[in-house]
């Protein structure tokens, strides 16, 4: 017992009673922590009261401990890059409680480390230190340094195919109040559908986790990467690259091959002899330009679902799928395949109460009997959806800085796609570009829709990737499918007596072109409504391609791109009152340029003297036209007065007046 009692001691830096009523000291266990020693930043992260060491921290000490770590410098260390991934992991509350055991080597748990937060330790070659670089979606597209034929040459390009994916992962992680293993689990539902059902699963031993929600998050970080169609590729490059790291990000541009603007991750780098003048790469394409797509299960106590009963969804509807969306989904030849008689749906809803975390998508088949039956065909979670607070006007770019009667917030991320207005073929497209302190940056009028003005109260769906990728059933142009949804609660699902139908007509959205964007009358937008131009004006706009707009969303203000083959585009120009009331066709015309300079002479006489000249372009390919098309209005030719008169009148002298003097003072 005295010699128990020194080394509880000699472990918390005082003394331990331990009684019991029989002769015996039954088993016990006792729980110990202590903070990372020795880095130059806080080493601890509190969550939920738990205080929990910083990953960066754990990674320091066992970098320069001279007892059991390796014992190297602190000044072998980029201790820049630790400080700031030490911050990163403290704002997203990632601490961990992890016990070495000397079995494993000090590289191997390290090594532990990095795969719990995804991050990657290497020795920068130019400053000879360690530099800590976590896996993070920090970085914008349009800076990192671009890689293609000017200054690289590209050895493989491969992309992963659907069958080579995990659609399921379970991570396993510590319970810190019995410190007993338990799992959550998250599936990637539109890769199942994809593969007809089948679930194919890994499971992640995170032992170092101690909250379920961590836990959960680290589990659709992993699953992101698993169940994506990533691109991989190898490069030899010039010494453009010759500060690149493992961890880092650069785009890849090739439009030989019709690749876009693609984020690729550095995952090796070979910068060869001394005196060559080539870099080898290795890439992968990052995960974080690409949608998520899960629900969440656990068999864990800490993970509970608020418990409410299910009840139907407070907004819900079904449409057509934009291409964009279909794309996503299956890929771009199985999208090229789509019959030009079929089209598929697009099918989502959400419901303010947390506790409603999914919902069923239940279709109407004839079972072999003949009869009708609700059959089931995939689970999806939430969108989000909010209302504007205040009107958004007709722009290229808009910030909205506040929405109001949000649900499911948590979609309006960098990067969603977002519905404005009504859904159907009156409604905005757009992108989230940033989302921050100031509100969310839109891209506006994307794909096969232009920028409108929106007053507030208006409706914005954030359609997360479960959304894009859970492609409805085929049906047939015209048609009216119903389905209903039945949500899911921790206490059940909805019953199917419950759920209201839900209906759309297919218009057939996917096959027709894109519409033009871009649409200028003298370099101009949108011109001021006091703006009178110089005769002839010059109107340009610019093309767009539904099939190779599939990576890379362009903004609306981008420049021409090549059309599908056989597209053209019909110009009208109609004469509008001051009221907008339409007083005549001006032109119409078909065209496969992009571009018409409209002259005075184009203007009929009985029209020449209208306030405005408002043009309208279309793109038709195969005799569909695009689903929205582009207006501008500008202001007719000034017209000099004519058949003036004059009409004189003769002055007369003024009668009956008074005349008052008053006093000078």
């Amino acid at each position: 017992m005295r010699n128990m009692a020194n080394r509880l001691r000699a472990m918390f830096g005082q003394g331990a009673n331990i009684g019991h009523n029989s002769a015996m000291i039954k088993p016990f266990w006792v729980k110990v922590r202590r903070a990372p020693k020795g880095c130059p930043f806080d080493p601890t992260i509190i969550v939920g009261g738990m205080h929990l060491a910083n990953p960066a921290a754990i990674i320091w000490e066992c970098l320069t401990d001279t007892e059991w770590g390796m014992a190297g410098a602190p000044s072998n260390i980029d201790q820049a890059s630790f400080v700031a991934a030490a911050t990163t992991l403290r704002n997203e509350g990632f601490g961990l409680a992890m016990l070495w055991h000397r079995q494993e080597s000090i590289e191997d748990f390290i090594g532990g480390v990095l795969n719990h937060i995804d991050g990657s330790l290497s020795l920068d070659p130019f400053t000879g230190r360690l530099r800590l670089k976590l896996i993070r979606n920090d970085y914008t597209l349009d800076d990192l340094p671009v890689f293609g034929p000017h200054n690289a040459t590209l050895n493989s390009f491969d992309r992963r195919a659907w069958g080579e994916t995990v659609n399921e992962i379970n991570v396993s992680w510590t319970n810190p109040a019995n410190e007993q293993t338990e799992t959550v689990t998250v599936h990637d539902t539109a890769v199942i559908s994809l593969l007809g059902g089948a679930i194919v699963s890994e499971t992640r031993d995170y032992f170092g986790i101690r909250t379920a929600d961590l836990a959960l998050r680290v589990a659709t970080r992993d699953l992101q990467t698993a169940s994506a169609a990533l691109a991989t590729a190898d490069m030899t490059v010039n010494r453009d690259a010759w500060r690149l790291l493992p961890g880092d990000v650069v785009a890849l541009q090739w439009p030989e091959y019709d690749y876009g603007r693609i984020a690729m991750r550095v995952t090796g780098v070979d910068y060869g002899k001394p005196g060559d003048s080539k870099i080898q790469l290795s890439l992968v394409e990052d995960v974080f330009s690409l949608p998520e797509s899960s629900y969440v299960d656990s068999d864990g106590s800490a993970w509970v679902n608020p418990a409410i009963e299910p009840e139907p969804l407070a907004h819900q509807h079904l449409t057509s799928t934009p291409y964009y969306s279909l794309v996503l989904a299956v890929g771009d030849v199985a999208a090229e395949q789509v019959d030009d008689t079929s089209d598929i749906e697009m099918i989502f809803g959400t419901h303010p109460k947390v506790g409603i975390f999914s919902y069923e998508i239940m279709h109407r088949v004839m079972d072999p009997n003949g009869d009708l039956e609700w059959v089931g065909s995939g689970t999806v979670m939430p969108a989000g959806r909010g209302e504007l607070a205040t009107p958004l006007t007709r722009e290229d770019v808009s910030v909205v800085d506040d929405l109001v009667e949000v649900s499911r917030g948590e979609n309006f991320v960098a990067g969603a796609l977002v519905w404005v207005g009504p859904i159907n073929q009156t409604g905005e497209l757009a992108v989230i570009r940033s989302a921050d302190a100031a509100g969310y940056t839109l891209a506006r009028g994307v794909l096969d829709t232009i920028p409108q003005a929106w007053p507030a109260g208006t409706p914005v769906w954030a359609l997360h990737g479960g959304v894009l990728g859970a492609v409805g059933e085929e049906r047939a142009i015209g048609e009216s499918p119903t389905v209903r949804l039945l949500t899911n609660t921790a206490l059940g699902q909805l019953d199917i007596a419950q759920a209201s139908n839900l209906s759309g007509t297919m218009t057939g959205r996917l096959h027709r072109p894109y519409r033009p964007g871009n649409l200028r009358a003298d370099g101009f937008v949108w011109p001021d409504p006091g703006w009178y131009p110089e005769y002839p004006v010059h109107l340009t706009w610019a093309g767009r391609n539904r099939l190779s707009e599939t990576v890379l969303i362009n903004d609306w203000t981008d420049g021409h791109v090549t059309p599908e083959p056989g597209t053209d585009y019909r110009v009208v120009v109609r004469a509008i009152e001051e009221n907008g009331t339409v007083n005549g066709t001006v032109l119409d015309i078909w065209t496969t340029d992009h571009d018409y300079l409209l002259t005075e002479g184009d203007i009929p006489s009985a029209l020449a003297g209208s306030p405005f000249m408002e043009v309208t372009v279309t793109a038709r390919r195969d005799g569909l036209t695009s689903w929205q098309s582009p207006s501008i209005r500008f202001r007719g030719p000034f017209r000099a007065p004519t058949d003036l008169f004059a009409v004189y009148r003769e002055p007369t002298a003024p009668t009956d007046f008074n005349v008052f003097i008053l006093p000078s003072e």
